[in-house]
């Protein structure tokens, strides 16, 4: 601060030399330029685009060197200073300070009360980043965070499109759709993963395939399927493996065609355990005739022996009577 003093006692001196409308009271205010000073030193500037210096030092904790454009009246302007050993840019314009440096190191941009080397505040700014870098009148708006043990992590917003990098090129990106792409930069679906995903859960919405046990649900007959999957070689109302390579699946009507075959076949084994049923009933009732069947061929074996017999009696008796 004694140097920015000693610079304006010499801009003092050697203006007196060349100004037209000076005040020198022997007490209160001081201009240079001026004869209405209204700060304690003031200098104003006659030429084209310049401006005034003033110094202020009223509390004894607070001096600065502010400059204002031509008219004083006109509240623009800066005021560089330092205050209880933060050091500040003020501006008038916006009625706010806009840049801080502290005694620790750390510097804010937006901000007064900075707890990092850098911090910026975009006050609200949705349209463009905290650092923007442009090329004429092309604009890229961008925040760089640096990472702990490797290179820097950016966010970037290009042409209506933020992207996430690092040193291993392109993460992530949203494109002005809305669409997200991990792995890719065109994703073309709410959410593009070119990579393996690992999760504990995964909730996708599906409408089901209860209408398979509707009384009205035509369900193919076996046959029906068989001559199907010989003629196309996939099941009925699945795609074919050459469709879902070139085009994917959607996995919520995937599941619901998967469910709706598991309830078909359900349907199937249900009908096959009622014709197990009636097949089990019919043997039992074939093995229970067998049984009575062979009963009978006992009993028309014994009545066979018996008639035997008799035939022998009687021819004996025959003899007999002859006799």
């Amino acid at each position: 601060m004694k140097k920015l003093l000693f610079l304006f006692f010499v801009v003092l001196i050697s203006s007196s030399v060349i100004a037209q409308t000076n005040t020198f009271p022997t007490s209160g205010k001081v201009g240079i330029g001026t004869k209405n000073p209204v700060y304690p030193f003031e200098l104003n500037s006659d030429k084209g685009g310049g401006g005034m210096f003033s110094l202020l030092n009223t509390t004894g904790t607070e001096s600065s060197i502010s400059y204002r454009i031509s008219n004083r009246n006109i509240n623009t302007g800066w005021v560089v200073g330092n205050y209880q050993d933060d050091y500040f840019f003020y501006s008038y314009t916006r009625g706010k300070q806009t840049v801080t440096f502290k005694p620790n190191g750390n510097i804010g941009v937006g901000i007064r009360m900075p707890d990092s080397k850098l911090t910026i505040n975009t006050e609200g700014n949705t349209t463009k980043g905290g650092i923007t870098l442009q090329n004429g009148t092309a604009q890229r708006h961008f925040w760089y965070l640096p990472e702990n043990t490797r290179s820097d992590f950016k966010i970037g917003s290009i042409h209506g499109e933020w992207s996430w990098t690092n040193s291993n090129g392109e993460m992530v990106r949203i494109n002005s759709s809305g669409n997200v792409g991990i792995g890719t930069t065109s994703p073309n679906h709410k959410l593009d993963v070119k990579g393996v995903i690992r999760t504990q859960e995964l909730k996708v919405d599906m409408q089901g395939a209860d209408f398979v046990f509707e009384e009205d649900y035509q369900l193919r007959s076996l046959e029906e399927v068989e001559n199907f999957v010989q003629e196309n070689k996939h099941l009925p109302d699945i795609a074919p493996a050459k469709e879902m390579q070139e085009n994917g699946v959607n996995q919520s009507e995937m599941n619901q065609k998967l469910l709706q075959k598991i309830e078909e076949l359900t349907l199937y084994v249900i009908e096959q355990n009622k014709l197990n049923q009636i097949q089990t009933l019919e043997l039992k009732s074939l093995r229970e005739e067998n049984s009575e069947l062979k009963v009978l061929r006992k009993e028309n074996f014994k009545l066979k022996e018996m008639k035997k017999e008799v035939d022998q009696l009687k021819g004996l008796i025959e003899k007999l009577q002859t006799k």
